[in-house]
C-alpha cells in the first residue's frame, strides 16, 4: 500500500516539474521576443507597416484619412486621430503564442505549423480589430473607447487562449496518427 502512494507522489512531482519547466521556458521566450521587438530597426518598420497597411484598408472601405508619421487622422465624422504604438502592431499576442508553442514538448514541424498559424491568426485579427476600431471611432468617440478597452482587449486574450487550446488538441491528434 505504501508503494502506490509513493508512486503517485513521484508522478505528481514529475508532472509539476514538467509544468514548471514549461512555464519557465515560455516566460524566457516571451522576454527574449519582447526585448527583440523593442529594437528600433524592428519596431520602427513594424509601426510604419501597421500604419500604412491600416490606412490603406480604411481608404478601401471609403474612409478619408491622412497619415502623418505613425498617426492616422480621420478627415470626416469624428475627425479623431489615432496614434499607432507598438501595442497596435499585434506583435505581443503573437509573441505570447509563439513562446507557448515553441516551449511545448513536441516535434519541430508541429511547432513550426503552430507558429505560422499563430502569425496568420494574430495578423488577420489585429488588422480587422484596427480597422473596426477606427471605423467605430469615425462614428463615436464614446463607443471607440468602450470597444478599444473592453471588447477588443478581451477578445484578443480569448483568441490567444482558444488558438493555443486548439493547437494543443490538433498536435495530440497528429501525434496519435
Amino acid at each position: 500500500m505504501k508503494r502506490k502512494t509513493s508512486d503517485a507522489k513521484n508522478i505528481s512531482t514529475g508532472s509539476r516539474n514538467r509544468i514548471a519547466r514549461y512555464l519557465f521556458w515560455s516566460l524566457i521566450w516571451i522576454l527574449v521576443l519582447v526585448l527583440i521587438s523593442l529594437l528600433p530597426f524592428i519596431q520602427d518598420p513594424l509601426l510604419a507597416f501597421t500604419t500604412k497597411f491600416t490606412n490603406g484598408c480604411l481608404q478601401m472601405i471609403g474612409l478619408e484619412t491622412v497619415v502623418t508619421g505613425n498617426q492616422i487622422a480621420l478627415q470626416s465624422g469624428s475627425e479623431m486621430k489615432f496614434a499607432m504604438i507598438p501595442d497596435c502592431t499585434g506583435i505581443y499576442p503573437f509573441f505570447i503564442l509563439t513562446a507557448l508553442i515553441v516551449s511545448y514538448p513536441t516535434i519541430g514541424k508541429l511547432r513550426f505549423i503552430g507558429v505560422m498559424g499563430a502569425f496568420v491568426t494574430t495578423f488577420v485579427f489585429n488588422y480587422a480589430r484596427l480597422i473596426l476600431l477606427i471605423y467605430i471611432g469615425h462614428s463615436s468617440r464614446e463607443y471607440f473607447q468602450y470597444a478599444h478597452v473592453f471588447v477588443f482587449q478581451i477578445t484578443f486574450i480569448l483568441l490567444i487562449v482558444l488558438y493555443f487550446l486548439w493547437w494543443l488538441s490538433w498536435i495530440q491528434k497528429k501525434t496519435k496518427q
